[in-house]
């Protein structure tokens, strides 16, 4: 058996993807042949910055369009939409494996009282009328009934009638998906759209044992490397260890996978027999492997096993969508970047489509990853093929970097100081984190204070007793000065100790909703990080829910609530190392 290193790992699955070098996949036919070499991709309706199934083919097919694989599903008919790793999309050619799902299908809908004079009905009424959706099919009421393959319908309670029999016509394979309207599905009959020689086609799979067998091999082309281990990849297949370690020896055995060991990790993976070639290129450095950069869908299916992932790559991702947002590391829809064989980022991009523009939120590079003017080229070729994509007309930086106060930015320091003294003058912490800015006759005088504030030695000189950093955020697409925060050096002081607590911030009343002041926060739990502060205390007014969200959003761990001469306030404590920050661009000095 041979062995690789993880580079080599890495470099085949992106090979095998599509990912790296001259693209494999163009244009529709392009498409079409990713999603057969796949096997399935996953669906899900969420659309930010398109859908899963669109990032997955935009991100390897070159020149893709969403409407491609529209027309592939609901005009070619060469795509369906049905289970298999969850919902999914795979070719219709595969419709005689799937069988054995339409028969548990047909079995459990047995179960379910006047269901089946409610089929009846529907079949009528579109074999007459032509697709409906669960609003548009005339059945009232509502029955038990749920799926048997995904989580439609309610065990336990009752289901609307109409969705409830289309549901189930559509896994009994009666039905198929004619075409959607937005996340709305239309429901047409199977036989009105794919062939006969499809839909009457025999099962080659004999029994149950051959069609896991057959799923077994068709994700571990899928993913292109797989391991001998409980794989989320394997999602959706009922496969326990014992089973898999037959399965995979028969493989073996029959040609049809090579086994082969990586460096530095124990279990065995395996890759398609037909894939021998392109691992010997790997090996003998002779694959094209020209390195390409693009944002990763969060159900690709180099992303269906995050520990591989993890092992083979050393990154960790996880999806928040579903995350609270006080909880979420990064945002509701952020991207792994990839570029060459490395994952080097991350990014949360929002396709404004009413404006026409792609909004960056964040973007977040990974520990050891060097700016350079080459990888920022290629980000900045890939913003503009995104934002293509997503049919946007510009893309707009909306990240944020803290930067020491300089006097390239008097004008926009002074700009913040009057629309604070305008807007927000009934805020008696209208400054906070921005000492003296009020009370300075420049912003020249208030850079020279926040300088001397920096130092044990000097700071007394300007009022204070304790020293710290002040920074701007600076907003990266205009720069535009959208807030200020500072970060005291220590809190041995009797205010800053018990309500002052290591920072305060102000952003600026035209910037403020938009997420900034977590961002802010986050980029100076690193600040102190770089300082040494192992613990950092964060206070806000018990009833400024903004701030209290702000401050749990960046792992605060709440104390207690205390009394500041009448005025109640939360102390909260966010462990500096206990979570992975990211950089803070210019920390202290």
């Amino acid at each position: 058996m041979i062995t690789i290193t993880k580079q080599q790992a890495r470099q085949f699955i992106l090979a095998r993807q599509g990912l790296t070098g001259e693209y494999r996949f163009v244009g529709k036919e392009g498409a079409y042949e990713y999603v057969c070499q796949a096997g399935c991709i996953q669906y899900d309706p969420i659309d930010v910055c398109g859908k899963n199934a669109e990032l997955t083919l935009w991100s390897r097919v070159k020149g893709f369009q969403k409407t491609m694989l529209q027309e592939l599903l609901y005009k070619d008919r060469l795509l369906v939409d049905y289970a298999d790793k969850e919902l999914s999309i795979w070719p219709a050619k595969d419709w005689p494996y799937f069988s054995s799902y339409r028969e548990r299908s047909l079995a459990l809908g047995e179960t379910f009282e006047g269901l089946e004079g409610l089929k009846e009905q529907a079949m009528d009424y579109i074999d007459k009328n032509g697709p409906v959706s669960s609003d548009s099919l005339p059945i009232e009421g509502e029955i038990y009934w749920h799926s048997s393959m995904h989580w439609s319908g309610n065990w336990h309670k009752l289901s609307s009638a109409a969705r409830s029999v289309l549901e189930q016509l559509y896994t009994d394979g009666e039905l198929i998906i004619s075409h959607k309207q937005g996340s709305r599905k239309y429901y047409d009959l199977a036989r009105k759209h794919l062939p006969a020689s499809i839909l009457e086609a025999e099962n080659p799979c004999k029994d149950e044992e051959s069609f896991v067998t057959w799923r077994v091999l068709r994700r571990i082309g899928a993913v292109g490397l797989l391991w001998d281990k409980n794989s989320t990849a394997f999602l959706g297949i009922q496969l326990n260890a014992e089973t898999r370690k037959i399965i995979l020896a028969k493989l073996t055995d029959d040609g049809k996978i090579c086994p082969v060991m990586v460096e530095g990790l124990k279990s065995t993976f395996y890759y398609l027999a037909e894939d021998a070639p392109l691992m010997q290129r790997i090996i003998d450095g002779s694959a094209d492997l020209k390195p390409r950069m693009t944002f990763i869908a969060p159900l690709d299916p180099i992303n269906w096993d995050k520990s591989l992932v993890l092992a083979l790559w050393d990154f960790q991702y996880a999806w928040e969508i579903y995350t609270p947002a006080v909880k979420r590391k990064y945002g509701y829809y952020v991207l792994p970047i990839l570029y060459g064989d490395r994952f080097v980022g991350r990014i949360e991009a929002v396709a404004d489509r009413k404006e026409k523009v792609l909004r960056v939120k964040g973007l977040w590079w990974e520990p050891g990853v060097r700016q350079t003017k080459k990888l920022e080229a290629a980000l900045d070729q890939t913003l503009k093929r995104f934002c293509k994509f997503n049919e946007c007309k510009e893309v707009r930086m909306e990240t944020i970097m803290l930067t020491a106060p300089e006097l390239k930015y008097t004008e926009e320091i002074w700009a913040f100081r009057k629309e604070i003294l305008e807007r927000d003058a009934e805020n008696e912490n209208q400054f906070a984190g921005c000492l003296s800015l009020d009370d300075s006759n420049s912003a020249e005088e208030w850079i020279r204070i926040c300088d001397l504030r920096k130092r044990e030695e000097t700071c007394m000189e300007v009022g204070t007793q304790v020293p710290s950093h002040t920074y701007l955020a600076i907003r990266v697409s205009d720069n535009r000065l959208v807030g200020i925060i500072d970060l005291r050096h220590h809190i041995n002081h009797p205010i800053l100790g018990t309500w002052g607590g290591h920072c305060g911030y102000s952003v600026r009343p035209s910037e403020r909703g938009k997420g900034y002041a977590k961002e802010m926060l986050r980029l100076n739990v690193q600040n102190a990080k770089k300082l040494g502060i192992e613990k950092m205390l964060v206070t806000c007014d018990a009833d400024n829910a903004a701030s209290e969200k702000t401050i749990l959003a960046n792992g605060g761990v709440f104390e207690k609530t205390i009394d500041v001469e009448g005025t109640l306030m939360k102390r909260y404590w966010i462990t500096v190392n206990l979570l992975d920050h990211g950089d803070g661009v210019d920390g202290p000095k």
